[in-house]
């Protein structure tokens, strides 16, 4: 609900936790970073590795899950609303925080009053001295002042929101018409200058990946189980053993029926033993002679496979081929010294060895070998400009009131949950500018879209419930609001305060 704020939201929540994570249960940041190392400094406020491993571990504790980067980003914020803060004069007096610690249930005792000893068990469990104690809480109360006037100072009306739900949760009775591209390529020209020209401006667009044609050996199970002998004996010995094991009132079963079966399993048996063999053989082989698969399959009986297809790691990822088949065949082995690969598992019954029948380098191709795409990409780009174009001009006349032949799609019920689902962000915002009035539709065009659109408003129909929504939408426009005056205040700070680069590093392995 409330769309076009809820992008809001987040970064004024993120923000907001961040900097709460020194609030957390009182001296989150139990100790200071003595000496002059640390990640940065703001102001006179210093971010070091130590702090930011207390504010993790604070998020850790409070079950969040913000990354180490996110909340460094925070702690920086935290930094310079800190520094602003003093620069506005913002501060708490030492009645105050001592009537906060006082106050504060966690120093307790029993009978509900203050208790001393609680209080120097707390200092100590964190080696803080009471004086670090109530200058780190005077600063977290003066940045908590600075964050009570940022938000305080958003006040929203109830027509203000009001107005938000109308234009958010309305139905639309609407129509479109698509500017399709494909329909202006007829009037785009091409000659060899504008080609060359536009390859050389999109010559990222002509990169030819590295690729291979390989050739390779497969060792397979079954393949194997095909060439083993069982006997006649063998097969009805596990016929009887079968049988044996049966229930006394289960039917029997018809060896001849069973001996297809059996005889299958006992050469797929006897298989594993010799595929094992055979693995190590072919192993041997490839190493043996790496420049050439003709021992390895003339040793195991093996046929060498070829593909006359290049196959770029693209494509082998689109196929689905296995990852370890993948790495050995753009590894440097097979690659460039042009060697076997080791013994690839593609699944528990095979194996493959490959080499690079031939190599093609990555390269950027030539305008000439280029030529045919060239054209295509840049009929394409035109033909996109000259349907925006046109769908510019055709809004202008709508909008004059001017007669316009289109072929409008039929007329149909949007409601603003289909329209957000169905639209990017910024086509979805133009459609609410859209507003009939005088009993005259109004007109949108539609951005972020494969193709332009323009849509015509014939009507708006506001949602039943208004009154019920407007504490939420309030609530949205609030936060909207608090993140604006946090990200133009923090752009001030930044400008006012310097912030130095300190010897230490950004850990995110760390994480």
């Amino acid at each position: 609900m409330f769309h076009t704020v809820e992008k809001y939201k987040t970064p004024a929540q993120i923000l907001l936790g961040l900097i709460a994570l020194t609030f957390i249960g009182f001296g989150v940041e139990t100790a200071r970073n003595t000496g002059s190392d640390y990640i940065v400094k703001v102001g006179s406020e210093k971010i070091s590795d130590y702090t930011l491993n207390n504010a993790v571990q604070a998020d850790q504790a409070a079950g969040g899950g913000q990354s180490r980067e996110a909340i460094f980003s925070g702690l920086v914020q935290r930094a310079y609303l800190k520094e602003g803060a003093k620069m506005m004069g913002i501060d708490v007096s030492m009645d105050q925080v001592k009537q906060a610690i006082v106050d504060d249930p966690a120093f307790h005792d029993a009978n509900g009053k203050f208790s001393q000893a609680l209080f120097t068990q707390y200092l100590s469990q964190r080696h803080m001295s009471e004086d670090q104690f109530i200058d780190d809480l005077r600063e977290q109360f003066a940045l908590q002042n600075l964050i009570n006037l940022v938000q305080n100072g958003a006040i929203i009306s109830d027509s203000q929101a009001e107005q938000l739900i109308k234009l958010t949760q309305s139905n639309r009775t609407i129509r479109s018409f698509t500017f399709r591209p494909e329909t202006f390529a007829a009037q785009v020209k091409t000659d060899d200058a504008t080609l060359q020209h536009y390859y050389e401006a999109h010559k990222k667009d002509y990169l030819i990946p590295q690729a291979v044609k390989l050739e390779y050996v497969a060792l397979n199970a079954a393949h194997l189980a095909e060439k083993q002998s069982v006997s006649a004996d063998e097969v009805k010995k596990v016929f009887d053993e079968e049988v044996a094991a049966l229930p006394q009132n289960a039917p029997k079963p018809e060896f001849d029926k069973e001996k297809a079966r059996i005889e299958a399993a006992l050469k797929l048996k006897k298989a594993s033993a010799d595929f094992n063999a055979s693995k190590e053989k072919l192993a041997e082989e490839a190493f043996n002679h790496p420049n050439s698969l003709d021992e390895a399959a003339k040793k195991l009986g093996l046929k060498i496979e070829t593909s006359d297809q290049w196959l770029t790691q693209a494509d082998a990822k689109a196929a689905g081929m296995p990852d370890a088949l993948t790495s050995a065949a753009f590894s440097e082995d097979v690659l460039k010294k042009k060697h076997n690969s080791d013994i690839i598992n593609i699944d528990n019954n095979t194996v493959w060895v490959v080499r690079a029948k031939e190599v093609r380098e990555e390269k950027t191709a030539g305008f000439t070998e280029a030529r045919d795409k060239v054209q295509a990409s840049y009929v394409r780009s035109e033909s996109v400009k000259l349907a925006e174009k046109k769908a510019q001009e055709t809004l202008a006349d709508l909008k004059a009131g001017k007669n316009v032949d289109l072929q409008w799609s039929p007329v149909e019920q949007l409601s603003a949950q289909d329209a957000r689902k169905s639209m990017p962000p910024e086509a979805y915002n133009e459609l609410i500018k859209a507003r009939p009035a005088n009993g005259k539709p109004a007109f949108a065009l539609l951005e972020g879209l494969p193709s332009p659109v323009i849509m015509e408003v014939q009507s708006i129909a506001a949602p039943e419930n208004v009154s019920a929504q407007i504490p939420a939408a309030k609530q949205a426009l609030v936060q909207n609001q608090s993140a604006n005056i946090f990200s133009r205040l923090l752009q001030y700070l930044s400008k006012q305060i310097e912030q130095v680069q300190g010897s230490q590093k950004l850990d995110n392995s760390a994480e």
